[in-house]
């Protein structure tokens, strides 16, 4: 005693502690919040806590020994990792343990797998309304799918037999299409599958991939639940890249597959889909091809029946022209025959009057000069005609050189724009031009126009 006071020691209190709790010999069923989590040596050591309106009002510890632990493990299998992490809520039953050097904490004997899973179907939709709030369903489906996906960058586990199947139909396709593959390797179930996923996605260049496929093998509903991450789910929906998920659960659809521009039941239902999007692709390229065919077969066609009405319509006017040009020509002839036989016949008449008033010398000179008279005038009038002749060979020629035919005979060409001879200083990059020869039209697009020196 000190002062009249009863003073124990620190051990003799907690001893006494001790003491008294070891006569508390029934167990509790609790609920709590895991707020840390350690494993070491097989054993599990927790730290949970009871929070209310955000703040803690109580906290303990826990421990779960390697007997109890591996029992939890059996029963929950897979979905053990999502059971029994840091933020999840679990109902335990626990007994008190106190040291006198520890101080108190609780020994985990049993676990309720039914709370268990219930409480990660609450997390899950709490997580589906957050993401809706945010609009993360949409994200995705704002990101456009390319036309040929064939860089592909694949999130699963190396050893993963859903990414060996992947692999398989996507590269070894009878159409020979090539893909380019790229593996970012991670776990898809256990403890820090989540967190490997996400690593994964972030490692991605969104300028060296078109797509990004997420998959797994198939499983019972419990060894997805990685896959309902709100973390996880998040990040897919952020993703610059679309995102295809396979994660090979036929009935149920993950939060992950509802955030993805698409998801399928399967990896190989993944790879077929990229398989037909390329498929697409190729018939829409043919059936383009086959349409610009028959568009220029019956362009050509059509040209070509322009070109004959032309030539058609145009050569029977050449023709009349000559005509025209021989009628005129030998009118002028005739013209000139009349007016130089009638200077003959007047000459001749007064020649005959002075035949009588003149002696036979004179007529014999105006005989001479009669005849050289006519001499001058049929030389004038065979030069007349030769030149007359030369003018009508030279306009006819004139007129047949600008038949098309003859032209194109000649070895020239003849190029049109849309139907109509073309205008240099109208056409430009681009355009498409045609080129008549005498026997082919050659259609042609203008790459390059250099001004001439």
């Amino acid at each position: 005693m000190t002062s009249g006071k009863n003073v124990y020691s620190l051990s003799q209190l907690n001893r006494s502690i001790e003491l008294h709790l070891s006569k508390v010999n029934s167990s509790f069923w609790i609920k709590a919040e895991v707020a840390q989590l350690q494993f070491n040596a097989g054993y599990a050591f927790l730290e949970l806590i009871e929070k209310k309106d955000g703040h803690i009002i109580a906290k303990n510890k826990a421990t779960i020994w390697g007997a109890e632990l591996q029992v939890f493990k059996h029963r929950l299998k897979s979905v053990f990792n999502e059971v029994l992490k840091e933020g999840v809520n679990i109902l335990v039953e626990v007994s008190i343990n106190y040291h006198a050097v520890y101080g108190l904490s609780l020994q985990v004997q049993d676990l309720d797998e039914s709370f268990s899973i219930g409480e990660l179907e609450r997390i899950r939709k709490e997580s589906i309304a957050k993401l809706e709030k945010l609009g993360a369903f949409q994200w995705q489906q704002k990101n456009k799918l390319p036309l040929v996906p064939q860089r592909i960058a694949v999130i699963s586990s190396r050893k993963a037999a859903g990414f060996e199947d992947f692999k398989e139909h996507l590269l070894a396709n009878s159409s020979k299409y090539a893909f380019k593959l790229q593996l970012f390797s991670s776990s898809v179930q256990g403890q820090h599958a989540g967190e490997e996923l996400i690593a994964a996605l972030h490692k991605i260049d969104p300028n060296d991939f078109d797509v990004i496929a997420l998959i797994r093998g198939g499983g019972a509903k419990t060894d997805l639940a990685v896959f309902d991450d709100y973390h996880l789910s998040f990040a897919i929906a952020q993703c610059k890249l679309p995102v295809l998920t396979g994660i090979g659960h036929e009935r149920d659809l993950s939060i992950a597959d509802m955030v993805s521009l698409k998801n399928f039941k399967t990896p190989t239902a993944v790879a077929h889909f990229l398989l037909d999007t390329t498929t697409n692709f190729e018939n829409k390229i043919e059936d383009k091809l086959d349409s610009i065919i028959r568009n220029i077969s019956d362009e050509i066609h059509l040209r070509k029946s322009v070109l004959k009405y032309h030539i058609t319509k145009t050569l029977p006017s050449f023709q009349k022209k000559i005509e025209k040009q021989h009628f005129m020509v030998e009118k002028q002839l005739l013209q000139i025959q009349n007016m130089t036989s009638g200077k003959v016949d007047m000459e001749r008449f007064k020649l005959r009057q002075k035949e009588v008033q003149f002696s036979k010398m004179s007529i014999k000179r105006g005989e001479d000069r009669l005849s050289h008279l006519w001499e001058g005038i049929k030389y004038t009038l065979k030069n007349r005609m030769k030149d007359e002749q030369y003018q009508l060979s030279l306009k006819e020629v004139g007129i047949r050189s600008k038949d098309p035919m003859e032209i194109l005979a000649r070895g020239y060409s003849m190029t049109l724009k849309e139907g109509k001879l073309i205008n240099p200083e109208e056409i430009k990059k681009g355009d498409k031009i045609h080129t008549h020869t005498q026997g082919k039209i050659i259609e042609s697009i203008v790459d390059k126009i250099d001004e001439k020196l």
